[in-house]
């Protein structure tokens, strides 16, 4: 198993469009990120990462907050390109999952405009624990590994892949926010540091929307590989 240390500048922004009617872009995502252990031969990777969001830098009709919070998350990545050759077709896929938790930089706050005026506008904004992954696979892994998957190199750079993302409030829930979350079928499309994403938001009760949604995904990432004295190669997730 070889150490790796890169240090990874991420950017995010989604825009999300609900039905019915509203559509905007969530609050912008700023973070760096660390990976701690890459196996090559498992396919395996592990990180940690600190990310802000970054309050009243999105659309309060898709849920944009207007305060700040931070968020310390844990990342793994495993791929299946070390199963037998009877099951090649497989090596492509992958699981990714983090768990994060969210700390919002204010306790209470004044969650939009149309409060005001009520005896107590603002409301507790709690610390909760965020659950994401996703199930993918990868053309373009399957294009460089997999020869018996010839036409995988016509679909290079797409990956189809169906996400998850859930927010279980813990503590200074004095508002009553519930667990919500969404199912997130969808597609991305990888230009070198760039990805594109498109998919359907499929809400996981009623707290979490009536309707799915649809969101438009952008990251790029800059990646600084800083070996360890000692460390092999640096691998970025």
């Amino acid at each position: 198993m070889k150490l790796a240390a890169p240090l990874s500048l991420v950017i995010k922004s989604d825009f999300t469009s609900l039905r019915p009617g509203s559509s905007g872009f969530q609050d912008a995502e700023v973070g760096l990120k660390y990976q701690f252990i890459a196996n090559a031969e498992h396919e395996f990777i592990f990180s940690a990462g600190l990310s802000s969001i970054l309050g009243r830098t999105g659309s309060a009709q898709v849920g944009a907050d207007t305060f700040t919070t931070l968020v310390p998350t844990l990342y793994f990545g495993r791929g299946a390109g070390d199963l037998s050759d009877s099951l090649a077709w497989a090596r492509p896929f992958a699981v990714t999952g983090q768990l994060g938790f969210e700390a919002p930089v204010q306790a209470r706050s004044r969650p939009s405009p149309s409060t005001q005026g009520v005896d107590d506008p603002y409301q507790s904004n709690p610390y909760a624990l965020s659950l994401e992954g996703s199930f993918q696979y990868s053309f373009a892994y399957a294009a460089a590994n997999v020869p018996s998957i010839d036409w995988a190199k016509s679909l290079k750079g797409w990956i189809p892949l169906v996400e998850y993302e859930i927010e279980i409030p813990i503590a200074n829930n004095g508002s009553r926010v519930p667990t919500t979350g969404t199912i997130d079928p969808g597609v991305l499309w990888v230009i070198g540091d760039v990805t594109l994403g498109l998919e359907a938001l499929i809400p996981i009760n009623h707290q979490s929307g009536r309707h799915p949604g649809v969101r438009l995904q952008l990251s790029y990432s800059f990646a600084t590989p800083w070996p360890l004295a000692g460390g092999g190669p640096s691998v970025s997730d």
